[in-house]
């Protein structure tokens, strides 16, 4: 019998454990992960998407848990057919698509494309979908709706991160950075992925600055800028 389990983590306990587990935005090989056309993006889309394995993760541990274990659980997940498949891939643009971060001496284009998504993993993956666990607790504990869903597939396909229902109306909600390079993302993913122009979107203020764990986290108060009518 496969087991069906629902799990809740408060808010603050959420921000305790990134505070004991700080957040590594492996910051000196950010140019391999955040640029469009980067090593990350040349090595493909992996077989089983970085927020699914985080979520099914979760759900495995039953437990939060740091960033290495995150990204052994994406290796483990994309299988060693599609990592084998990184060898026939060359890295497009040459050397100067590191942008100034040379590959440690005698790595394969296999081994910086895997190490690039090391970094996506790290920097964008893993902080977003706390970000969205985050948001999701901090919902939870206002309670003024009558559903609140945290939905893997409409994360991936419909670059909603969480969906509220109040009042017979349905409230989709994009969490978005808002700052520096964000805005940037923010206008491509409304451009070529038709997101997220028809959602409530949640950001952070513009003054806000790194918290517990070396990350910005959202507030009750970057929420309710954000229009939604019942908080």
């Amino acid at each position: 019998m496969s087991q069906i389990r629902l799990m809740y983590f408060n808010s603050d306990s959420i921000v305790r454990f990134v505070e004991e587990h700080p957040i590594d935005w492996m910051q000196p090989w950010r140019p391999w992960a955040v640029k469009r056309g980067c090593i990350a993006d040349q090595a493909g889309v992996p077989p089983i998407a970085n927020v699914e394995v985080f979520f099914a993760l979760l759900s495995e541990t039953k437990a939060l848990f740091p960033q290495k274990e995150y990204f052994t659980s994406c290796i483990n997940s994309w299988g060693e057919q599609w990592i084998e498949s990184l060898k026939d891939k060359p890295i497009r643009g040459g050397e100067s698509i590191l942008n100034g971060k040379p590959r440690e001496p005698g790595w394969t284009d296999q081994q910086c494309f895997l190490h690039a998504l090391r970094v996506k993993a790290y920097r964008n993956f893993y902080p977003s979908c706390l970000d969205s666990l985050h948001v999701w607790s901090l919902l939870v504990e206002w309670g003024n709706f009558d559903e609140c869903v945290l939905d893997v597939t409409e994360d991936v396909i419909g670059h909603t991160d969480i969906t509220v229902k109040a009042n017979g109306e349905t409230y989709p909600i994009a969490l978005h950075s808002g700052i520096g390079r964000g805005q940037e993302w923010l206008r491509h993913k409304q451009q070529a992925r038709g997101a997220p122009n028809d959602k409530y979107v949640i950001t952070f203020h513009p003054d806000s600055s790194q918290g517990a764990g070396g990350k910005r986290w959202y507030t009750p108060e970057d929420v309710s800028r954000s229009g939604l009518p019942f908080f």
